[in-house]
């Protein structure tokens, strides 16, 4: 399984990769500067007709300067990693939402006969998303996250790869408002893997997740969520510029409060990666998935993505980024949580543009 900046979300695609796979470590040492544009439809995360309080806007630009960080160091066959990025976000309209934003993974690549094995930490610090913050709460919170977790691949038989991956997450709030919103999730997943150069790879993965918000005096019952899914991931080179990848599912999402739905049915996802060349890449895609929002009144949320990136490296130094992300979220809440939903399906479009200097 690869892991790459702390996915946050509780996604319940396939959790299959390549964690048995034996590749020689780099030594890298890259250290950038990047800014970050972007442009969102409903940062306010309302429905259409909601009002707007006075000082903020319903869409708003957000510029995010911050220092990136990509290291890795061999150590014989085995490798320490440090991966992420430090910034700020600063608002046009809306300066409540000002926040730094912190996200960082650090760990080890373990490599011993046919297995190889990665554990990891992880950490993020931003403002919530106002997705996850009622319209008549408090809109200022910084929501923190961290995880610890491993993955597991062995090929002992040929071209088949058994894998194993566990993580721990936990999620906490600043706002003494919004401690009901704390929650701990644990993922398991094992998976079986087949690989051939001129084939690919095709994995089959089932997985388990359950999470669960803190209990309080304001909310005692149990509000938890059991999720289970079983998979196919595909992955393939198409000659030497185009690469694919495509998760199916079949997810089932059982919450522990009365009067939430259960839902039944696919996940997936679906990437392609075209590179014409050595400087430019084209990336799409889609996916659907289920996610625990950091809002006690939710139980779970599908959301649907469509997203498309233009990246190009216009020297060895700087790289630029643009792209598009459309999402749309359906909620799932129950009757007996205290405060009105006022959001029940949210749609937001995401436009963004960025550059990075690695300085070495």
């Amino acid at each position: 399984m690869k892991k790459v900046a702390p996915a946050l979300g509780l996604s319940l695609l396939s959790l299959s990769g390549a964690a048995g796979a034996q590749v020689v470590p780099e030594r890298r040492f890259d250290i950038g500067i990047a800014v970050t544009n972007s442009y969102e439809s409903n940062i306010l995360r309302i429905n259409p007709d909601a009002p707007v309080s006075p000082g903020q806007s319903r869409d708003d630009f957000r510029a995010t300067p911050s220092i990136t960080i990509d290291v890795q160091q061999p150590l014989g066959r085995q490798a320490v990693f440090l991966a992420g990025s430090v910034g700020y976000d600063f608002y046009r309209e809306n300066k409540q939402l000002e926040r730094e934003r912190i996200e960082l993974i650090g760990g080890a690549d373990l490599s011993l006969g046919p297995c190889s094995s990665r554990v990891f930490l992880s950490y993020g610090r931003q403002q919530s998303d106002l997705a996850d913050v009622l319209v008549d709460e408090r809109q200022i919170n910084t929501q923190t996250r961290a995880s610890y977790g491993a993955d597991l691949g062995c090929r002992t038989f040929g071209p088949l790869e058994p894998t194993f991956s566990y993580e721990h997450e936990r999620v906490k709030n600043d706002d003494p408002l919004r401690q009901s919103g704390n929650n701990t999730k644990d993922s398991f997943s094992v998976g079986l893997n087949y690989s051939r150069p001129a084939f690919g790879t095709v994995g089959l993965s089932t997985s388990y997740v359950y999470s669960r918000y803190d209990r309080t005096a304001a909310f005692p019952l149990e509000n938890s969520l059991k999720a289970y899914s079983a998979n196919i991931f595909f992955e393939r080179e198409f000659g030497s510029q185009l690469l694919g990848t495509a998760s199916l599912g079949v997810t089932r999402v059982d919450p522990s409060l009365p009067d939430v739905p259960d839902f039944q049915g696919l996940s997936y996802s679906a990437d392609l990666t075209w590179s014409p060349g050595t400087r430019m890449q084209v990336a799409v895609g889609i996916s659907r998935e289920a996610e625990q929002p950091n809002l006690l009144s939710i139980s779970y949320a599908i959301v649907d993505s469509y997203r498309a990136e233009l990246r190009y490296a216009l020297s060895n130094r700087i790289r630029l980024s643009t792209g598009v992300d459309l999402q749309r979220r359906l909620l799932r809440d129950s009757a007996l949580t205290a405060g009105p939903v006022l959001i029940t399906y949210g749609r937001r479009v995401l436009l963004f543009a960025g550059a990075t200097y690695q300085a070495g």
